[in-house]
């Protein structure tokens, strides 16, 4: 979970709020969980 964290952080610009933050990891772990969902059907 820290590196993805991390991942979505540095992606962002210097500007981004802490909302920004929290959006951008909430559709990154949807997104992954998307996959694996899909692999498992």
């Amino acid at each position: 979970m820290k590196e993805l964290v991390m991942e979505v952080t540095n992606t962002l610009p210097d500007t981004a709020t802490f909302d920004d933050i929290i959006e951008a990891i909430y559709i990154r772990l949807k997104i992954e969980n998307g996959i694996i969902d899909s692999r498992t059907k």
